[in-house]
């Protein structure tokens, strides 16, 4: 009897665990930070491969006047860097108060929302993809945990 009871009070325990670790994983203070961040990371990348689209030839950084044009009612994330070089586009921006899981959650909802796997995660130096793993060295200057988002620079 004492071994049943023991039994069923891990069982019911476990049950709890399981019912509550979606809502802790899913929301808390960063998660609408997280989804902000997203937002304007998706905004500010298609602007700068519009940018580059447009300025096929173009090298080095690219400067939040350089793509207001592209922005529309778009703000610019803080701390985004854009720039073309060795026939890279990449941009990145480190999301302002997020730790890992929410910096990776932000960057897997930029995968699954825009559909263009090339949204990464400085992970110490290498950028992770959720969708793809190991996708190389991060740019130089690119903080860890920022979301990085890194195509071949369009050309005709």
């Amino acid at each position: 009897m004492i071994v049943a009871a023991f039994v069923l009070f891990f069982f019911v325990a476990y049950l709890a665990i399981l019912a509550l670790t979606p809502t802790i994983m899913k929301t808390g203070p960063n998660t609408t930070m997280a989804k902000a961040f997203s937002g304007e990371f998706l905004n500010y990348s298609h602007a700068a491969l519009t940018f580059a689209s447009n300025n096929q030839g173009y090298t080095g950084t690219i400067t939040p006047a350089q793509l207001s044009p592209y922005m529309g009612n778009h703000v610019v994330p803080a701390g985004a860097i854009a720039q073309i070089s060795g026939g890279f586009l990449q941009a990145w921006a480190d999301p302002p108060g997020l730790s890992y899981p929410q910096e990776r959650w932000a960057v897997e909802t930029m995968d699954t929302t825009d559909g263009d796997y090339a949204y990464t995660i400085n992970n110490g130096g290498t950028l992770y993809s959720p969708a793809a793993g190991n996708m190389g060295a991060a740019p130089s200057g690119c903080p860890p945990g920022a979301a990085v988002y890194q195509i071949v620079t369009p050309h005709n």
